[in-house]
């Protein structure tokens, strides 16, 4: 059964966070580009603490293809991840193909997803998936995962 389209950022948030909220211990998210009106959204942080201290093996992953602005576009989420690293990280592909790939999503171990066919728009369906969809999507996200690198660029330091 297809969902409505999800055409605006305010949109987009609400539903991530519903989704999120709705996850059991994980949340796989993968975006070009973290968008602050949406990732950096009150109700997205809340869901996203909540996932990441609800117990143990609590994992949040996070593959950014670009991760240059997010202490600029989403400093919440940023320090959100810092302060939590032990349940919460985020990578940049490293190969080629990773980095063309042109779709976004999030999917959440309760088995739902979101979905966005080209990652520069805000048009998302979602949040109900197909269980075959969100298994293809979750076992390309774990491979990418793999091969992807630890954001150096967006480690805490402390002096």
């Amino acid at each position: 059964m297809a969902a409505e389209p999800i055409a605006s950022a305010p949109m987009r948030a609400a539903a991530l966070a519903r989704l999120l909220a709705s996850a059991r211990h994980e949340a796989s998210i993968l975006e070009h580009r973290l968008d602050g009106e949406v990732h950096d959204d009150e109700a997205v942080l809340d869901a996203l603490r909540s996932l990441a201290v609800s117990g143990r093996g609590a994992q949040v992953r996070i593959l950014v293809q670009d991760a240059s602005r997010l202490q600029v576009e989403a400093p919440r989420l940023l320090a959100l991840v810092q302060r939590m690293s032990s349940a919460m990280s985020i990578r940049v592909p490293s190969e080629a193909v990773d980095r063309a790939y042109a779709s976004a999503y999030t999917v959440v171990d309760a088995g739902g997803l979101l979905f966005r066919p080209e990652a520069s728009r805000h048009d998302t369906r979602g949040p109900a998936g197909e269980v075959g969809e969100r298994a293809r999507l979750q076992a390309y996200f774990d491979a990418m995962w793999e091969r992807s690198q630890p954001a150096a660029e967006l480690r805490r330091i402390d002096l």
